[in-house]
């Protein structure tokens, strides 16, 4: 495979502290881009609401693999160093709640925060479910989306094996 929509040159601090970065996974790193992008662009600014207004806001950020990269470099660290070498970060980084976690965290939001896995359905699912809750009136604002970031070798063999990539290998025009 050639061709991919790899992100090159991403810096993670312009999202997220750097300490916190460095313990969490890609995905989480775009989660927190894209919603901070997000809300810019809305303009909302949550600094001045109030804690019932804060109760209000929902994140619903899905994901159809997390950090799955996780679980493979615990599984290289333990093999080549040992089990005690393995982050105590290692769970938090893999779970596919972890982007909509933060993002809630950092703004101090306290209404609902989801997430849902449902491979590459999982971002229009995501809307739909921020749709539903805000025209059931469970609150006025929902930060959705969804957040993918693995480039593994293992990913395209299975996805390669059933059919699911293209072959088309050429330069895009």
């Amino acid at each position: 495979m050639r061709i991919a929509a790899e992100v090159k040159g991403f810096d993670p601090s312009v999202a997220m502290n750097p300490k916190m970065a460095r313990r969490m996974s890609r995905f989480i790193h775009f989660g927190m881009a894209a919603a901070k992008e997000a809300l810019a662009d809305a303009g909302l600014d949550f600094s001045d609401w109030t804690p019932e207004q804060r109760d209000r806001v929902a994140v619903a950020i899905n994901t159809s693999g997390g950090g799955m990269e996780q679980v493979i470099d615990g599984q290289e660290t333990i093999r080549e160093r040992g089990a005690r070498f393995v982050s105590p970060f290692a769970i938090p980084a893999l779970s596919g709640s972890m982007a909509a976690c933060l993002v809630s965290m950092e703004y101090g939001l306290t209404g609902p925060v989801i997430t849902q896995v449902a491979a590459c359905a999982s971002s229009v699912i995501c809307f739909l479910d921020g749709l539903r809750m805000i025209q059931r009136g469970e609150v006025d604002v929902v930060i959705a989306g969804g957040s993918e970031a693995p480039l593994l070798k293992m990913g395209f063999a299975a996805l390669a094996n059933m059919g699911a990539l293209s072959k088309r290998n050429d330069e895009p025009e």
